[in-house]
């Protein structure tokens, strides 16, 4: 995740939340998750748009118990959000100068819009406010129900023109029936 918008996405319940708070944790701590590294560390700014502090606490503690990292040393940053990312980026920006950071979590870009996310403007508005917070920017995005193409994320063809990457993220329904584990695919996109 390296420099301007890149966007994992896919179906409902393929974890792509899960995984991102993964990657927070990885960049915050320096460590290591489920084989992911990061490049550079510190402190992580997760806007969400669709989950509470509850879930948020949930998800950090158990990510970092399971990957031994101290989930009180860990600074994964919450922030519940209501407005539209381009109406709260100021503020924003603020907060990740305040702090340090050196990622922002946006989940979900499409309700960082603020409205129809396939609408052609509301999503370049959305992510140029993404670029403009000065640090790599990790949106969680979604796959249209029932779609058959799995190649670009719902909503305008913006979606993925204005990511520097995207990536398709999939859940192996039958390895997590079979052992209880969670296997997740990216596949690179863009």
């Amino acid at each position: 995740i390296s420099g301007g918008v890149t966007v994992w996405f896919g179906a409902e319940e393929s974890a792509k939340s899960m995984m991102a708070m993964g990657a927070a944790v990885v960049v915050a701590s320096g460590g290591e998750v489920a084989g992911m590294l990061a490049e550079l560390s510190g402190p992580v700014v997760h806007l969400d748009w669709e989950d509470g502090a509850n879930t948020h606490r949930e998800r950090l503690r158990s990510i970092c118990a399971g990957a031994g990292v101290d989930y009180e040393q860990t600074p994964v940053w919450h922030v519940r959000m209501t407005a539209s990312l381009k109406e709260s980026a100021r503020d924003i920006r603020r907060l990740v100068a305040e702090i340090g950071a050196v990622l922002v979590i946006v989940d979900s870009i499409g309700m960082a819009c603020g409205g129809d996310p396939s609408e052609a403007g509301r999503i370049v508005e959305t992510m140029q406010a993404a670029r403009s917070l000065g640090v790599p920017v990790l949106a969680i995005h979604h796959l249209p129900k029932d779609s058959r193409d799995k190649s670009r994320p719902y909503g305008s063809v913006y979606a993925a023109a204005e990511a520097r990457m995207t990536w398709l993220v999939e859940k192996d329904e039958e390895a997590q029936v079979a052992n209880g584990s969670l296997r997740l695919a990216l596949t690179n996109k863009k």
